[in-house]
């Protein structure tokens, strides 16, 4: 065989290279450990949170700490549009925790040895052990919206774009909800045994003093939807929820069910006023912390007798059976400030 055709036959039989993924494209279905050593399944954040993966060559260098430290600043920032930042390298555990620990990151870093992470995501090496600094940004839809391979030229800038993106994949995400709060005042809404200050609307935001207890109900009836908001607590965590499907006569507390926002409770449904729902296992499904002065995402899908709740992307109950599937929808706080944003609903009947 000549040394042509041997050249040939080695092209033909060689791997192909892994191509890097694009935008639009659903973003690779894998599993890593992160600097604690505890499985971090990337799948589950698909479809629920958006995630930023930034790969980066290789920590406690100088252009890594760099990196790692400007998205630990921006922290806030992308807490505030509910997604999941994390760093990979192919550095072992112990030294991702300890990076971890020497700059206080408050994200994973994971931990790629051997690049499977890398691979899957079709990053390129810059050497064997050494991914190249790219970054990639999962939207909700589970879809990738960003593939940055020049995050070099700018590394302590590099997140205020991904923010930029993050805010665009917010943008396209709320644009299948109709807005039920305006953004300016209560009107569509009425009050139920409230003072002239217990709602307020400043900023955008609609405020809830907590004082006197009251709710604040839809002037509609809705059946089969979700139903997203945005909730936080401006000083400390108390007792507040939604109420949905309420019905009947307008008192404290109205014939509902509540999705409670209560310290300790999160998710925890009540049934108030002879309202009946079929509960899992148990009630919440599972704990779940929030922090105050950071706001969280709540999404509550009625669907026939089934209601489900989901936190930042974590589903904290489902339950069944209920006797009521339609009705009003309030929001509630008992002597305690919360504040709500993006209230808004998508119709499931169709």
């Amino acid at each position: 065989m000549s040394i042509r055709a041997l050249m040939l036959s080695f092209v033909l039989l060689a791997p192909a290279p892994a191509l890097a993924v694009k935008v639009g494209e659903p973003a690779p279905k894998t599993t890593a450990k992160n600097q604690d050593g505890k499985t971090v399944n990337l799948t589950t954040l698909y479809g629920n949170r958006p995630a930023v993966l930034f790969f980066y060559p290789k920590s406690f260098t100088g252009g890594c700490t760099r990196e790692v430290q400007a998205y630990r600043d921006r922290a806030k920032d992308f807490n505030a549009l509910d997604a999941v930042v994390i760093g990979v390298s192919q550095d072992d555990v112990s030294t991702q925790r300890k990076f971890c620990d020497e700059y206080g990151l408050p994200y994973d870093l994971i931990a790629d040895i051997g690049g499977k992470i890398t691979k899957a995501f079709g990053i390129p090496e810059r050497k064997a052990g050494i991914t190249s600094r790219w970054t990639v940004v999962v939207g909700r839809d589970g879809k990738v919206i960003t593939v940055d391979q020049n995050v070099g030229e700018d590394i302590e800038g590099h997140p205020a774009r991904v923010l930029d993106d993050l805010r665009q994949d917010w943008k396209r995400y709320v644009a299948g909800f109709t807005p039920l709060f305006n953004g300016k005042d209560i009107d569509n809404w009425v009050p139920i045994k409230a003072s002239a200050d217990t709602w307020t609307v400043a900023d955008g935001v609609l405020r809830c003093s907590g004082k006197p207890v009251c709710y604040l109900r839809t002037d509609k009836d809705y059946r089969n939807y979700t139903l997203l908001l945005e909730f936080a607590y401006p000083e400390k965590i108390g007792n507040a929820g939604v109420l949905v499907h309420i019905s009947g006569e307008d008192k404290v507390w109205p014939k509902s069910l509540e999705p409670n926002l209560n310290v300790g409770q999160m998710g925890k449904i009540y049934e108030i006023d002879g309202a009946k729902v079929t509960f899992g296992e148990k009630n919440p499904l599972r704990d779940y912390a929030v922090s105050p002065g950071d706001w969280h995402r709540y999404e509550i899908t009625c669907r026939g007798d089934t209601i489900t709740l989901v936190i930042d992307g974590v589903v904290v109950n489902r339950v069944t059976r209920s006797n009521i599937t339609s009705g009003k929808i309030g929001l509630q706080s008992e002597n305690v400030p919360i504040h709500f944003r993006t209230v808004a609903i998508k119709s499931l009947e169709n």
